[in-house]
């Protein structure tokens, strides 16, 4: 008798939390409802569905009977519905007690409203984590799904990859089936007839062994609304002798485990070159090449190509600041579980604690939607991510909600003005400063720069510091006309693999995408009160560019921190964070030892915040340098349409906009940014004239609807033409207001 291979097919349907209710519509009606009727019309197929969170709460609100069918199928045994994480984190990059929060509350929602208690769980980006059985099996997920590319680099033959395994770890285990990433794409993008040729020929390989599984998973817009799925009907009718579909709660009962794998952590191999910097790309190209000369590449490809999510953290600054809050925040909710945890097991409670619970529950919902993956990470066409303004500025309000709402519950810490501590905010070995008053909150990082991290207007929800520096992306490479050179027998470096640099100022790049030709990749990194040393040749554009010489190393150098002082009354209104470095700045025909003090003075009880900054010549020789002081913020309100310019000297005001471009504002000593939407204005004071340019960060990227030019931000460059004789000091002070009309 002829073995059968069976197939289960997996359909995800993932969307962001700030998907409009519109979009959610669409994707039903175009991609969920069609997959639904297909199965109602043909009862021997049987297929397995994950819907993320945020399109089951639409579905639940605005269409219930569609759920009700979904429930009937389900019920049937012909549709699993597969569990994950409610708002879809990357489970490995969030708090163990948030992972399996979110994956406890999926399956309670799923029984409460669909009668469905699921015993799988989809992983988001199908990363994989060694941690994740204890995660898991602690909140009742029996197996799960993997690419089959992990289990390739587990060392295991290619043909012996299908049906599930069992990974242990810790005591704890969970099945894995592997996703077959070969026929996925076959059964996805061939037709009917190519298709039946490589699913029979994976058929007969093990014909001998019995029935054999494999696991398809598709996007299941892209599927379904592509047509395809239509497609798949007759080859599956056609051939039901010997290909079924199956779903994986019957498949994990029926075949046996082929045995235990211990996999390395791992993602979508589709993200490769995506979550790469772009040295990191190039080496892996070079090796690529010289691996395929010696025909070898394939037998070490899953080695070396793993994809390890938390890259993007370390590819996109923005994205790091945004996963450290994440977990400042978590900590800050699991500290209020743990006191009401205590009190109740004390039998202690009080009246308020029921309240507390409330807002402990409100808060999590907060945390869990702002750990979606989405706002991380970035992958051309498919996926703006972390270029999406209003995703970054989403997903910070939610954080700021959550922590909001704890520091009601347990006491505000600045409630008598002002509150300032140090600890490691980013786990980078080093200690940030953490300040808050009535109305900002703040986060000095002395060791980048001795910058702002984070800047906040507390009451009102306005995170000020969402701004995003552009970084070179996969598809910069069509930036070079010419194909990639490569040199036998010299050190890999970009001049050598590139045919034509990228990064020479000025000269006009050879391009075959005119949208790509006007990218612009911030090779020096932006900061919030960052301190230049700029070349004397430094024009705006070359600034706006950020193609300019950067003749000091402040900018990104590692400053002391200092002092963090609480206001003394009345000497000291404010209270104080002061970081220090000392370094040098060098020019072509002089060296100039310099030590920049920052003092940022947070008023108490106004959302006020005054730096003064000072730069000391610790030689005995005149130093003459341009200094520049850099501020870029994001969008309060997303749209740069709203962002408006007023600059004042003397009795002269002149009214600039964002859209406009980068501009010469002049010299000034009173400056306001104003958005008209959320009615926001930041006033800049300086006792003495200064001059300061205004340029927007743009970037351009590829989405579904072709190439868009964002403004992720905004930049101000206080700057200032310095002389400072030897063993002297020159101070600045500025004055920054922020005002709610």
């Amino acid at each position: 008798m002829r073995s059968s291979l069976h197939l289960a097919c997996v359909f995800c349907f993932d969307q962001p939390y700030t998907a409009s209710a519109v979009s959610m519509d669409r994707r039903f009606e175009n991609a969920v409802e069609p997959l639904i009727r297909s199965l109602e019309n043909d009862d021997r197929l049987s297929l397995v569905v994950h819907i993320s969170g945020r399109l089951l709460e639409h579905a639940i609100a605005h269409r219930p009977k569609l759920l009700g069918r979904i429930s009937a199928l389900s019920q049937q045994g012909r549709l699993e519905l597969l569990g994950g994480a409610f708002f879809s984190p990357v489970l490995g990059s969030v708090p163990e007690r948030d992972a399996v929060g979110q994956l406890r509350f999926t399956g309670n929602w799923l029984k409460r409203n669909l009668n469905a208690l699921p015993t799988g769980a989809w992983l988001a980006l199908r990363a994989w984590d060694p941690t994740l059985p204890g995660v898991l099996s602690q909140a009742g997920v029996r197996y799960t799904l993997a690419d089959d590319a992990l289990f390739f680099g587990a060392g295991l033959q290619p043909g012996l990859v299908h049906g599930h395994f069992v990974n242990h770890r810790a005591g704890n285990s969970v099945s894995v089936f592997p996703i077959d990433r070969r026929l996925t794409k076959t059964v996805a993008h061939a037709g009917n007839t190519r298709a039946r040729e490589i699913l029979e020929r994976a058929n007969e390989a093990h014909q001998g062994e019995g029935d054999r599984i494999a696991v398809l998973a598709f996007d299941g817009d892209e599927l379904v609304q592509s047509g395809r799925f239509a497609e798949l009907g007759p080859l599956f009718s056609e051939n039901r002798h010997w290909l079924k579909t199956i779903t994986l709660q019957r498949a994990f009962e029926t075949f046996p485990t082929r045995g235990p794998v211990s996999l390395l952590t791992g993602a979508d191999p589709g993200l490769a070159e995506w979550a790469c910097t772009a040295e990191a790309r190039e080496r892996r190209r070079y090796l690529q090449f010289r691996l395929d000369q010696a025909h070898v590449w394939s037998m070490v490809q899953y080695h070396v190509d793993r994809v390890i999510f938390d890259n993007f953290l370390i590819k996109y600054s923005e994205a790091n600041r945004l996963h450290k809050r994440m977990l400042s925040v978590s900590n800050s909710i699991d500290r209020l579980r743990n006191i009401l945890s205590d009190r109740q097991i004390a039998k202690r409670v009080s009246k308020t604690d029921s309240h507390a619970r409330k807002v402990l529950e409100r808060a999590c919902d907060a945390l869990w939607r702002a750990q979606s993956h989405a706002v991380f990470w970035h992958r051309g066409k498919g996926h703006a991510g972390i270029y999406d303004p209003a995703l970054r500025i989403a997903t910070t309000r939610q954080l700021m909600q959550a922590q909001r709402m704890v520091e009601k519950a347990l006491g505000d810490p600045a409630k008598h003005g002002f509150w300032g501590g140090a600890r490691d905010y980013d786990s980078d070995g080093n200690n940030e400063a953490i300040v808050m008053t009535q109305h900002l909150s703040a986060v000095v990082h002395a060791a980048d720069g001795g910058s702002l991290w984070e800047l906040d207007l507390r009451r009102k929800g306005i995170p000020l510091l969402t701004a995003l520096s552009p970084v070179e992306e996969p598809y910069d490479d069509e930036l070079v006309g010419n194909e990639v050179v490569l040199v036998e027998g010299q050190e890999l470096s970009r001049e050598r693999i590139r045919a034509v640099p990228k990064t020479n100022p000025g000269v006009p790049l050879p391009s075959r995408n005119r949208e790509l030709a006007r990218r612009r990749v911030d090779r020096v990194p932006r900061g919030a009160f960052q301190d230049h040393i700029l070349g004397p040749e430094t024009t705006l554009e070359t600034y706006a560019h950020r193609q300019f010489r950067e003749l000091g190393d402040f900018a990104k150098g590692r400053f002391e921190l200092a002092r963090i002082s609480a206001p003394e009354l009345p000497d000291s209104p404010f209270g104080v964070v002061q970081v220090i470095r000392s370094g040098v700045a060098k020019d072509v025909d002089k060296t100039m030892l310099l030590r920049i003090t920052k003092e940022y003075r947070f008023d108490p009880h106004r959302a006020r915040m005054v730096l003064e900054h000072s730069i000391a010549n610790r030689s005995r020789d005149t130093a003459s340098l341009w200094h520049g002081l850099e501020w870029t913020f994001g969008l309060p309100s997303g749209e740069d349409l709203n962002l408006w310019a007023t600059a004042f000297e003397d009795n002269d005001e002149r009214t600039y906009q964002l859209i406009d471009g980068a501009q010469d504002l002049g010299t000034v000593t009173w400056l306001e940014i104003k958005d008209t939407e959320t009615e926001l204005a930041i006033v800049f004071e300086t006792p003495e004239p200064m001059r300061v340019w205004w340029t927007p960060v743009t970037s351009v990227f590829e989405t579904d609807e072709g190439w868009q030019e964002r403004v992720q931000g905004q930049t101000l460059l206080f700057h200032r033409d310095l002389e400072i004789w030897g063993q002297d000091t020159q101070s600045l002070e500025l004055t920054i207001d922020f005002l709610l009309g």
